[in-house]
């Protein structure tokens, strides 16, 4: 999570597929949402696309990653989940989630 967090793509990539990419902190915060609350957009990107991270998770407060992104100004993440969910890469999102379905 801290790879995420901190923009670590490289590291992110390597750990895609060897560890859980939804687990969550005892906040509820993935690696998702840590790397949308840095603006960590090549990140979120790898998580979605790579990883099939899952939007629909919440923190403990209810925020799910793109709440965060949007919150913290990060438009960079908001523009790759949104162009993501265009492509088809929605990673595994709720129907809630504006544009995937």
């Amino acid at each position: 999570m801290a790879a995420s967090a901190n923009g670590h793509l490289e590291l992110v990539q390597l750990l895609i597929g060897r560890l859980p990419v939804d687990q969550a902190d005892h906040y509820g915060m993935t690696a998702l949402w840590r790397a949308c609350q840095n603006g960590k957009s090549r990140v979120v990107k790898a998580l979605l696309e790579e990883g099939g991270a899952s939007l629909s998770v919440s923190d403990a407060k209810g925020r799910t990653p793109l709440q965060i992104a949007k919150d913290e100004g990060h438009r960079s993440c908001v523009t790759v989940i949104e162009v993501s969910s265009e492509r088809g890469g929605c990673g595994r999102m709720a129907p809630a989630v504006s544009g995937c379905m």
